[in-house]
């Protein structure tokens, strides 16, 4: 049988796009950093007129990217693509984030779901999230938040209690999730987006613990009720204040149901406030707020209470915030376990095979590129 002919590796222009914006990098900062020209890295990214780098203009890139040259080579997975992003990129992040912060937060997005292409090669990982049938943002009421917010803890045969690990819930449930460094993408906590069929969620790994499990509460609450929204949606700020507001209320009435945080409030003392922070796991702000708006306390209660906590702690930290411990993100993690223990692929080759840049998988999968092991007796005499 005639075998296959073999074909040499090819560059592949989404990739130093990726690479790019995984950096924070602007096409003129690259050329800078590479001197090359900006219509160079255009040209480049595009694969106009067929034009592609030198190979001592890939080693460059390499470097000033700090990624291996091989990922240059690598070729895009499905979902890895803008193309498949069935959403609009809902963003966790101050007006002030720049731009080049958000577009490397979409690449991470993307980045993740790509993994998913690969291990699904090898296991089934399945979306649970509840499908609703949720009206247009502009129709969506507060009670119906709340009703929705309900219903999803039901679907997943909740009660009104505590959740104690809401990253591993959703991952149980088939939400993608990864932690991040988003430090040099300042201003960004999180983006969510429905990819292809998936619902992936990306968070900063330097907020404190109450702060990320606020965040992916609000990102599964954009997930749930925003599937409708555009890109050009959020573009408009009165549109993105109110679906902002909204999942903000969802966040609240998911991780603090109205039925039992109404029996665990008896003063906004902050002694009292800690106590429930410290069970509930959820921010004492957050705390304030949700039972202000279920109108458990007034809102002058509500201001008091608020500047009282200021007053002692300022705005940005709070008591606690170095005590509760932080979520992680597990599912890659069990996944490249039960291949290994399986003898399907060893942690190593599956850190090769997946072949992203090395700081993401340290993130990720929180193993680092591997030295070749020493092998004793490699020559063997044949007096021994």
């Amino acid at each position: 049988m005639a075998q296959k002919q073999k074909r040499l590796a090819e560059y592949q222009p989404e990739r130093l796009m990726q690479a790019r914006k995984l950096r924070g990098f602007t096409m003129a900062d690259l050329a800078v950093k590479t001197n090359l020209t900006r219509q160079s890295i255009s040209l480049f990214e595009k694969l106009s007129n067929g034009i592609t780098p030198s190979a001592e203009t890939l080693i460059s890139l390499a470097k000033a990217l700090d990624v291996n040259i091989t990922f240059f080579t690598l070729p895009l997975r499905k979902r890895e693509s803008e193309f498949t992003a069935t959403s609009a990129y809902n963003f966790r992040s101050m007006k002030s984030a720049l731009n080049t912060n958000r577009e490397k937060a979409k690449v991470c997005l993307h980045l993740l779901a790509g993994m998913v292409d690969f291990f699904e090669e090898y296991v089934e990982i399945s979306n649970q999230l509840p499908k609703f049938n949720v009206p247009h943002f502009s129709e969506l009421t507060d009670d119906e938040i709340e009703d929705f917010a309900t219903e999803t803890r039901r679907h997943w045969g909740l009660g009104d209690g505590v959740i104690p690990d809401l990253t591993k819930l959703l991952e149980n449930k088939g939400v993608i999730i990864g932690y991040l460094d988003f430090v040099n993408g300042a201003g960004i906590d999180g983006v969510s987006a429905w990819i292809d069929d998936k619902p992936v969620v990306a968070l900063s790994n330097k907020a404190t613990a109450v702060r990320s499990r606020a965040s992916l509460a609000h990102e599964l609450g954009h997930l749930i009720l925003h599937q409708t929204v555009t890109n050009e949606d959020l573009k408009k700020k009165e549109l993105l204040d109110e679906i902002e507001r909204q999942a903000w209320h969802f966040a609240g009435c998911f991780l603090m149901p109205q039925k039992t945080i109404c029996n665990e409030i008896y003063s906004t003392n902050i002694d009292n406030l800690i106590l429930v922070k410290e069970r509930w796991l959820v921010s004492i702000a957050m705390i304030l707020l949700r039972i202000k708006k279920i109108e458990l306390i007034s809102q002058h209660q509500f201001i008091r209470a608020y500047q009282k906590l200021v007053s002692q702690f300022g705005k940005k930290i709070e008591p606690l915030d170095d005590v509760i411990q932080h979520e992680k993100s597990n599912l890659f993690n069990r996944i490249t376990e039960l291949l290994n223990d399986k003898a399907i692929s060893q942690k190593t080759d599956t850190y090769f095979y997946l072949g992203l840049p090395e700081d993401f998988m340290m993130q990720v999968l929180e193993i680092k590129k591997p030295d070749l092991p020493l092998t004793d007796n490699v020559i063997k005499l044949k007096f021994s």
